[in-house]
């Protein structure tokens, strides 16, 4: 590690490495680095039954209704094979940038160490050169959210804000970063945010433990749009990603439930149908 090295040169360190190679790698790294792989893959094929949700620091950002359904679910569901794949394949691409952060000459420390927060826990990934880093794989459409930054603009469907938050706040550090990669070019993006830009984590954590408690419903995370000029109405994007949305929205379309309808695009689900759309329903 170069003391002299900061987070501000994360970016460019990792360039040149990759572009130039290294005569000797670090033992310790790459064998830090194997074990992290092996024990992901052993977390993967390791056989379970499922778990039940609960309130973790990670989820604090996400939407009040989908916390309050999650965490009351009885239900022990399992991840799905494509899931576990998605979420296999991020811890992968985890490990590989951390991995170059420590070649590349920069002090990373604290990776999964587990954080509490108002009695809630969390695992944090790194701490690299005293900034709290959370490394993100992402698409094409998603990386931008790191590389333009709209993620302070409005574009954090999935809490990213309120998750870094904690961490830091539970840590008592004032800079965090977010390490991302596009998942498909390659491309790396480093997306700082200081104790301006944050939540009130601790507030938001006792809210939270309040509300999954409670029995009163609260209300729904998004409207509904129109889609098309028939008056028909659909559930938006982040709705229909959600394992409660019928439950949800069992009241639409006078209480018969949402209607899903098959589209070249993919599945509709529609909460009022005013004109009946001439392709599949899926019953």
């Amino acid at each position: 590690m170069n003391k002299n090295k900061n987070i501000n040169t994360l970016l460019s360190d990792i360039d040149t490495l990759l572009l130039d190679g290294k005569k000797e790698l670090d033992k310790d790294n790459l064998d830090s680095f194997l074990t992290t792989i092996k024990e992901d893959m052993e977390r993967l094929l390791t056989p379970s039954e499922g778990e039940r949700k609960r309130l973790r620091l990670s989820a604090i950002g996400r939407e009040d209704r989908k916390l309050w359904y999650e965490v009351r679910d009885k239900k022990i569901r399992k991840e799905s094979s494509s899931n576990k794949m998605r979420f296999f394949y991020g811890h992968l691409l985890e490990a590989v940038l951390l991995y170059f952060a420590k070649e590349a000459g920069h002090n990373v420390e604290k990776q999964q160490a587990e954080v509490v927060l108002e009695g809630i826990t969390g695992h944090i990934d790194a701490v690299i050169d005293g900034v709290l880093v959370d490394v993100k794989s992402a698409s094409d459409f998603s990386f931008k959210k790191f590389s333009k930054g709209t993620l302070f603009q409005g574009d954090d469907p999935f809490g990213y804000i309120g998750q870094i938050s904690a961490y830091m706040e539970a840590l008592d550090i004032e800079e965090g970063a977010f390490f991302a990669i596009n998942k498909n070019s390659g491309e790396l993006a480093l997306l700082s945010i200081d104790e301006l830009m944050t939540i009130k984590a601790s507030e938001r954590v006792r809210y939270l433990k309040k509300l999954v408690k409670s029995k009163e419903i609260p209300e729904r995370c998004y409207d509904p749009e129109e889609y098309g000029v028939s008056g028909n109405m659909v559930v938006k994007k982040n709705c229909m990603y959600c394992n409660y949305k019928e439950e949800c929205w069992s009241d639409a379309n006078d209480g018969d439930g949402l209607r899903v309808f098959q589209y070249s695009n993919g599945l509709k689900y529609f909460t009022t149908v005013a004109l009946e759309p001439k392709v599949e329903e899926i019953l």
